[in-house]
């Protein structure tokens, strides 16, 4: 076993492991790959070396001798030929995180001499790109030990008779495209009884392709109920729709609309994490991706655009300029008090959407309140604090909490109060009143990106170390620090949507012996902060919420999943059910269709997103009711009918468009995902629609007829009889 702590050695099914001999100090011999031959020669890396070993006991270093590279080396991957146990495979990356192709070697006396298939990458062909450390995969075809697949940051090669050819990239992303397969390639693996049947893993799952031995294979994505998307962060509309950030596989858009429940759009690329979505406007989107970006939304996830100001991005890169955690921190604050009422003919409008947007960054938590005005240019502000911020939170009141990297929480009071009425008379219809809450901040300068920091005019504080500070009405407290828990990584906070001052901390790393803090005096300078570890196993602690039902209930997402106390702390219980112990990044409580009807959703690392109801209060009803204004639930394609069904010759598609001139895709798929039918058609009127589809050139069988339109797909089971 390759392990961060080394090569692992059990003789006894795993029950006891030792350390290999001729290692050195194997307590810091890092290990990132082994295989066993089938001749029973055993090929390590470890600390960046070749090993090797005829007895899997003792090993020799075997880097820099015969042809094997030297020095240089960022990670190794070997492959064994099943076919001959002497050809043996490498491909060497780079030292370095952006480390390239550094080698591809081929052994054929079983690993103790080696001669480059490729000597370094190139312009042309470099298959691991700039993170030969972290996508490297090597498959040998189990009949033919000439012939190699190579796969790595955005390409699969693969070696035969002598030559390169590039079978497949991550590039064109579509279910029509062949050749393509996700972005970082981890493994290719054989079918052991069929060398036509081929498996490439990545971070966008598992493909398959059923003619590994042709010279162009052709892959299909085999990800159908295979659950495994790794949220960093996740957030849910008011009707249900939920959104994530994953780990490269972009922000996901579950809206409903798909052909499963599951069903998702990828409305922004990258590594997504924190996301929010408006429920003032719906249709207003927030992503995030690393190097401290953040993108907004105005139609619903159709498209994108940056909004950030000189003073937090001065070289106009679309970074903030101090930087962020990989997963920058954020949440929208919102506030809906509007009413209208009518008064002898007179109408008042109270107008009280009040909105903030946070992003935490390198010693800053910067904020705006402009963010769901998509007319102008949004204002940024800053708040000083000490250390990298972590996690963000607000109570419904609009008291801020941030917790940071080195263990300090900040308290920060009167964002409420900085939200002032502006009373406007309607020149068109003076018996109109509207009252208009807007933010009472100045608009800050605009620094010349070549001008220093100390140019600005807006530091809400200037000693980001002081325990408090008051400027422009708001006051920031550091309720917690370092010492309190040590300098240790603040997660998650958990406010009570019913008191403010009764908040939960939480923290991550390992080895620690509590995680889990809480203090109901959240208000003044030096709060109590108990620990309510108690019986819940020593583990990375990630989010957590205070149940908007009751607040003895204190829930949260942990390395192992769900865990629950319904004592404040004193009791702790898993609550995995219908999910699994997987690690839980996110974890938030958030109404569903009715006011009343606060539901919990949890973003797992591996395990997808989830909700649960069973919190919720007796008599909610958890039905979908009128959708607000702005969202339509028009479908661009629908009523799918098809006859005759069975199908012999042919068959009439009926179906419903919703715009004039619509492009409609038609798809003909086998249960194994193989297309069989791909055509497009444009054109159609608003309405009832059809199309004579041919199934002549189609075996007999049972087929999916899909239709697709926009972000719409409809599809219906048809059995072709011959």
């Amino acid at each position: 076993a390759s392990t961060n702590n080394g090569l692992k050695i059990s003789n006894d099914g795993g029950t006891t492991w030792t350390n290999p001999s001729g290692i050195g100090n194997p307590a810091n011999a890092d290990s990132y790959e082994v295989t066993v031959g089938g001749n029973g020669v055993v090929y390590a890396e470890i600390n960046f070396n070749y090993y090797r070993s005829t007895d899997g006991i003792n090993f020799t270093n075997m880097t820099g001798t015969d042809g094997f590279p030297a020095s240089g080396i960022g990670r190794i991957e070997f492959a064994v030929s099943p076919q001959d146990a002497n050809y043996v495979y490498s491909v060497v990356s780079e030292s370095g995180w952006s480390g390239g192709l550094k080698a591809i070697l081929r052994s054929t006396d079983a690993g103790l001499t080696w001669s480059p298939l490729i000597s370094a990458g190139s312009e042309t062909f470099n298959p691991l790109g700039e993170q030969g450390t972290w996508n490297i995969a090597l498959g040998i075809d189990p009949l033919n030990k000439d012939r190699i697949f190579v796969g790595g940051q955005l390409e699969l090669w693969i070696y035969f008779h002598g030559g390169w050819n590039q079978v497949a990239s991550a590039f064109g992303e579509s279910p029509d495209n062949p050749y393509y397969v996700h972005a970082d390639m981890h493994g290719i693996y054989f079918h052991p009884a069929n060398n036509n049947i081929m498996f490439v893993i990545s971070d966008g799952g598992i493909f398959k392709t059923y003619n590994a031995t042709q010279q162009f294979p052709t892959f299909t994505m085999r990800n159908k109920g295979y659950t495994a998307t790794q949220f960093y962060g996740i957030t849910a509309s008011d009707i249900g729709y939920t959104m994530g950030g994953s780990q490269d596989n972009g922000t996901q858009l579950i809206d409903l609309k798909g052909n499963t429940r599951r069903t998702a759009d990828e409305v922004s690329g990258g590594d997504g994490g924190d996301c929010e979505i408006s429920s003032i406007n719906p249709n207003a989107l927030f992503a995030s991706t690393y190097n401290a970006q953040a993108y907004r939304s105005s139609n619903g996830g159709e498209s994108f655009g940056d909004f950030y100001d000189n003073n937090l991005d001065r070289d106009n890169d679309g970074s903030i300029d101090q930087g962020s955690l990989f997963v920058m921190a954020s949440f929208l604050w919102e506030k809906d008090n509007s009413t209208q009422t009518i008064n002898g003919g007179d109408t008042l409008i109270i107008e009280d959407k009040r909105s903030v947007y946070f992003l935490g960054a390198n010693g800053r938590l910067w904020f705006t309140t402009e963010a769901l005005n998509f007319s102008s240019q949004s204002y940024w502000y800053d708040v000083d604090v000490s250390g990298t911020v972590t996690e963000v939170e607000v109570s419904h009141d609009g008291v801020i909490f941030c917790g940071t990297k080195n263990g300090n929480v900040y308290r920060i009071d009167g964002l409420y109060n900085k939200f002032k009425p502006d009373t406007i008379e309607a020149e068109s219809t003076p018996t109109k009143t509207i009252i208009r809450y807007i933010p009472d901040f100045p608009e800050p300068s605009r620094p010349d990106p070549l001008r220093n920091y100390a140019g600005w005019d807006w530091p809400i504080y200037t000693s980001a170390n002081a325990d408090t500070n008051t400027y422009q009405g708001l006051k920031r407290t550091r309720i917690s620090r370092n010492a309190t828990w040590g300098s240790r990584y603040v997660t998650g906070i958990a406010v009570d949507p019913n008191d403010n001052n009764h908040v939960v901390v939480t923290l991550g790393s390992y080895g620690n012996t509590t995680y889990v803090y809480r203090t109901t005096n959240s208000n003044v300078l030096y709060p109590t902060f108990t620990g309510i570890q108690n019986d819940l196993p020593r583990m990375p602690v990630y989010d957590a919420i205070i149940d908007y039902y009751n607040s003895n209930n204190i829930i949260l997402a942990t390395e192992l999943g769900i865990w629950a106390s319904s004592d404040l702390g004193a009791g702790w219980n898993e609550e995995n059910a219908g999910m699994a112990s997987v690690p839980t990044l996110k974890l938030f409580q958030r109404k569903l269709y009715e006011n009343g009807c606060q539901v919990i959703y949890a973003g797992t690392h591996g395990r997808g997103i989830f909700r649960t109801t069973t919190l919720t209060a007796n008599g909610c009803k958890l039905i979908p009711g009128e959708l607000p204004t702005g969202i339509s639930e028009v479908k661009e394609v629908s009523q799918l009918q098809v006859y005759p069904n069975p199908v012999y010759e042919k068959a009439i598609v009926e179906f419903d468009v919703k715009d004039e001139n619509s492009l409609v895709s038609l798809h003909v798929i086998d249960l194994l995902g193989r297309i069989h039918k791909n055509e497009k058609f444009a054109n159609f009127s608003p309405g009832a629609n059809q199309l004579e589809v041919g199934f002549n050139d189609i075996p007999a069988g049972v087929y999916m007829i899909v239709l697709q339109s926009g972000k719409t797909t409809e599809s219906k089971r048809v059995f072709v009889t011959k």
